[in-house]
């Protein structure tokens, strides 16, 4: 089958190489002896992080620059994006124009392949398992902003795969350090059912390195099993000594209602399960981390810097 061929490139450019899921993804790739182009804002940060990779200073927005980047490059792993749920502009002109700049910059410098970092975000929420066959149904701006960004690269031409992401977790995640930050502050936990699918970063960061070699269109990449958003939340407060105070999901619409705030409420209490097959099938995508092993971590990670 097509999807399984191998393919062999040596210099790749990365976007949102210093983020989060970056972190993880960069050395990987330069273990695996890959030569690593960084598009950075911050070339100071980017070669204290990574010292053996080459900087080269701009952002997704800067068209010259990718121009710069790719020059040499044979592949292009895409991370770069903006993950907000209020200002769509800022939203849209990184996660939409950004991402058709890549594009156009890696047409010119004939590209193999391009490896998007896309987001779960592109389906609607559901408790039944969603797969690549349902057609996309985005819950919010930022899910369409990604879906868009797919469409950009599908129209390439350029041999793709774009890689829709579970909610990631792990040391470093900025969302999941105000989770830690709420309930060390003793801040009340929505007392919800709902299921929700996680990713470990090390996780994603092997996909990256499975998509870079094989496969062809959207996977979805998340661990094997949901998590109840509840036991999750009683995992965390234990391992951080605490006990969580519970306040029913009905006072927290309520209260999300008059600030303004119902939609992003609404996307956290959803069920959003997910089905992995595909990945496993075709990319040989298999979950690693220990989920609570790595709650764990970030707890005591968390603790020691308080």
């Amino acid at each position: 089958m097509g999807v399984q061929r191998t393919i062999f490139m040596q210099r790749i450019l990365v976007t949102g190489g210093t983020g989060f899921i970056g972190k993880s993804v960069v050395p990987l790739l330069l273990k695996e002896k890959y030569k690593i182009v960084l598009l950075a804002r911050n070339p100071a940060k980017a070669k204290k992080l990574f010292p053996k990779a080459i900087i080269v200073k701009g952002s997704i927005l800067d068209k010259k620059a990718l121009e710069k980047a790719m020059k040499g490059c044979e592949g292009v792993v895409h991370m770069a994006g903006l993950v907000e749920f209020d200002n769509i502009d800022d939203v849209y002109e990184t996660n939409v124009i950004g991402t058709r700049n890549v594009v156009d910059a890696a047409k010119k410098a004939k590209i193999k392949r391009i490896v998007y970092a896309s987001s779960v975000s592109v389906h609607w929420p559901s408790a039944r398992p969603i797969t690549e066959k349902h057609k996309p149904r985005p819950y919010s701006f930022y899910g369409l902003t990604k879906l868009l960004g797919e469409e950009e690269v599908l129209r390439s031409g350029i041999p793709s795969v774009s890689l829709r992401i579970a909610a990631v977790y792990g040391v470093g995640s900025r969302w999941f350090d105000m989770i830690l930050r709420s309930m060390a502050g003793g801040f009340p936990v929505i007392n919800s059912g709902n299921y929700n699918h996680l990713v470990h970063a090390s996780d994603v960061a092997h996909a990256v390195l499975l998509a870079l070699k094989k496969g062809k269109g959207p996977y979805i990449i998340a661990d094997e099993q949901p998590v109840r958003l509840r036991e999750f939340m009683e995992a965390l407060a234990a391992y951080m000594g605490k006990r969580p105070v519970y306040i029913p999901v009905w006072f927290a619409r309520m209260m999300a209602t008059a600030i303004g705030k119902r939609h992003l409420l609404e996307i956290g209490i959803s069920n959003r399960v997910y089905n992995i097959g595909k990945a496993k099938r075709e990319l040989g995508y298999r979950p690693r981390a220990d989920l609570s092993g790595e709650l764990l971590l970030m707890s005591r990670k968390f603790n020691r810097k308080r």
